[in-house]
């Protein structure tokens, strides 16, 4: 024989005295009893002294209301050998005093601990893979616990613990903990296990303001097996946890499980260096060098990068300025120099020097390569006389210009036309009067 008693949307039942699950007569003739919580918004309410299970787990409640606001709360205390079933997709928060020796399912919805005896020590608990367990702000301690969902400590602060004085099994499950990711003495939630520990189980850890130290010893103890640990403890990829300079990892040390720190040396930056092509230019053609500053690594963010620029001259002009920056994802930047005509005034070579500079950033990047240097030549046969072309002494800077000269055919052509002028004049003279 079977009850049933269904408590649904914005119903209550209130008693004053003990329930009993089923009642004891009942049991004695192996009738069995279920009390169902249902509902959405306002899920059914139920109000006792207390709620006593029969013997031989034939009293069952199952919390199969939908209600995720968290608003949902359970006072009456439970004792005996009931079994709590939490489903339906809902959030039920346990206030009361419980001591039921029966097993507690969590499916599909979420279980939260509202005082420090809500979650009996007396139960053993089995979470499904999409249900949770939140400890809340208390330590508790559980039978048992096979965890294939989340187990949830992060509200408890880093003194709170989850103890288990019988045996854990990880199924592929997570369990979230809070940790001062410091030196060996930080603070940090615990899992004990009195008993044996087996299967995988995931450690999200959730660092409260630790800003990296290292460790010694063994670490910062999070996980304590007392029993044999036949399972493992390990973190969530990339595998490690950085805070500050230091990178924690999770290390089995004997039985337990430590988060050791290592400290992280700052990788320096991509190389930089600058080469100009042609390295010399011709100032009569007003010729362009292009200076091209380039990166061993392309960076993932724009990436400025500081020169030392040539010094102003007349001689040549420059695009490049400081900073030049490299586009993210890009390994190249450039500008330009360009070459200047000479005249008398500035006539020599002269070395236009460009280089990278330090950055502004510590290690963003590294100097690497000598200065790019571009020559730019003076104009052949109009040098000032002052410069490396110089070309000598012409009375305070005067260019010479060469007198043109005529070829020996061009001196007879010349003879024969002042001959033919002569004999005009002298017959010109012979003329009567």
């Amino acid at each position: 024989m079977h009850s049933t008693l269904n408590i649904g949307e914005g119903s209550a039942v209130e008693m004053g005295g003990t329930m009993e699950v089923p009642s004891f007569a009942d049991a004695m003739i192996q009738t069995t009893a279920t009390i169902n919580i249902e509902g959405s918004t306002t899920p059914g309410a139920l109000t006792a002294a207390s709620l006593v299970f029969s013997p031989n787990e034939s009293g069952v409640l199952n919390f199969n209301h939908s209600d995720t606001s968290g608003n949902y709360q359970f006072a009456t205390p439970m004792t005996g050998p009931g079994r709590v079933y939490v489903r339906g997709g809902g959030t039920t928060t346990m206030t009361g005093n419980n001591s039921y020796t029966g097993p507690t399912s969590v499916t599909e919805s979420t279980l939260r601990a509202g005082s420090a005896t809500a979650l009996s020590s007396s139960s053993g608990f089995s979470i499904g893979n999409l249900g949770i367990l939140d400890t809340g702000t208390f330590s508790p301690t559980l039978s048992s616990l096979h965890n294939a969902g989340t187990v949830t400590m992060l509200a408890g602060g880093t003194s709170s613990t989850l103890t288990i004085s019988g045996d854990y099994h990880g199924h592929g499950s997570i369990l979230e903990l809070n940790t001062v990711l410091g030196d060996s003495s930080a603070a940090s939630q615990k899992l004990i296990v009195n008993g044996d520990a087996m299967g995988l189980t995931t450690l999200n850890i959730t660092n409260l303001g630790g800003a990296g130290a290292q460790t010694t010893g063994n670490g910062i103890l999070v996980v304590e097996v007392t029993g044999t640990p036949f399972g493992n403890f390990e973190l969530p990829e990339p595998g490690f946890i950085q805070a500050g300079g230091f990178r924690y990892s999770l290390a089995k040390v004997g039985n337990n499980w430590y988060l050791q720190s290592e400290e992280q040396l700052e990788a320096a930056g991509p190389a930089a260096s600058v080469v100009c092509d042609p390295s010399e230019l011709n100032g009569a053609d007003s010729q362009v060098a292009t200076c091209k500053v380039s990166l061993s690594a392309a960076a993932t963010a724009d990436l400025p990068i500081n020169l030392t620029l040539p010094a102003a001259h007349p001689r040549y002009t420059t695009t490049c300025s400081s900073p030049i920056t490299v586009p993210a994802n890009a390994t190249e930047a450039s500008c330009t120099i360009t070459a200047v005509a000479s005249d008398g005034a500035n006539g020599a070579d002269v070395t236009a020097v460009l280089a990278i500079a330090p950055p502004t950033v510590a290690d963003a990047y590294t100097v690497t390569g000598p200065a790019a240097e571009v020559l730019i030549k003076a104009v052949e046969g109009r040098d000032g006389g002052g410069g490396d072309n110089g070309g000598g002494d012409n009375g305070g800077g005067a260019v010479p210009h060469k007198v043109p000269t005529m070829g020996a055919v061009g001196l007879m052509t010349l003879a024969s036309i002042l001959s033919l002028l002569g004999l005009r004049r002298v017959r010109k003279d012979r003329t009567p009067v």
